[in-house]
């Protein structure tokens, strides 16, 4: 199920230049019927990348941006779900380009954009990804969620445990466009940004990175971005 769009709303939930009836917010702009509490699935883990809703706006191809939502992140599925008058509403996964929480307490800004249409396994532009860092170049996280099984002895007998587990990977964007799948180490970065190798390795040792995480990938892919100019 993959889902994006583009809307309007009305009192908590709406675009700022327009602002249309709730009804019409409901027809137009998600899956039109509220999301049925379901009974638990034995199944460990977390299928959302969120539990808790987060503060946050949605913006669409114009950069039209909607006042603070409560979203959250199905990673399992690839969607957006928002909490609208008290009922869960799917977003349309055709229109919204760009989902962004709110820096809170313990939490830093986080930017989901799709749109990429040379980015990832199956080239799926509706695909969502976190996006840490937007140059010249740009540095994606897509995250995704898999379900594994466990086999777990017991007294009597043993028993499939069934997990869903986060799996991130990781893309850099070079400016001419072309996408690279990359993990987390010097090695794999150095030969993406080969042609300017020397200086990067120059950067990265005076800056003592480990590259190991987003962040420090990020800062590489930014003085990269400035030595190219």
């Amino acid at each position: 199920m993959k889902i994006i769009s583009y809307f309007y709303f009305t009192a908590t939930i709406f675009f700022l230049s327009h602002l249309p009836t709730s009804a019409q917010f409901i027809t137009e702009f998600t899956t039109g019927r509220a999301i049925q509490t379901s009974k638990k699935i034995e199944i460990s883990g977390s299928a959302y990348f969120n539990e808790e809703w987060r503060t946050g706006f949605v913006e669409n191809a114009m950069s039209e941006r909607t006042t603070e939502l409560k979203l959250r992140y199905n990673a399992l599925d690839d969607l957006f779900e928002v909490l609208h008058e008290g009922e869960i509403f799917v977003l349309k996964n055709s229109v919204v380009r760009k989902c962004v929480f709110l820096p809170e307490s313990g939490f830093n800004e986080i930017v989901f954009r799709n749109g990429f249409w040379n980015v990832g396994e199956k080239y799926n532009p509706l695909a969502y990804y976190i996006v840490h860092y937007d140059g010249q170049s740009k540095l994606l996280e897509k995250i995704s969620i898999r379900l594994s099984e466990e086999i777990v002895p017991g007294y009597s007998q043993s028993k499939i445990e069934k997990r869903y587990a986060p799996v991130s990977v990781y893309w850099i964007v070079s400016p001419e466009g072309i996408s690279s799948k990359i993990p987390l180490k010097e090695k794999h970065l150095l030969a993406v940004l080969k042609d300017r190798n020397k200086e990067v390795l120059s950067f990265i040792k005076s800056n003592k990175l480990s590259i190991r995480n987003p962040e420090e990938v990020a800062m590489v892919l930014e003085y990269y971005d400035s030595i190219r100019n």
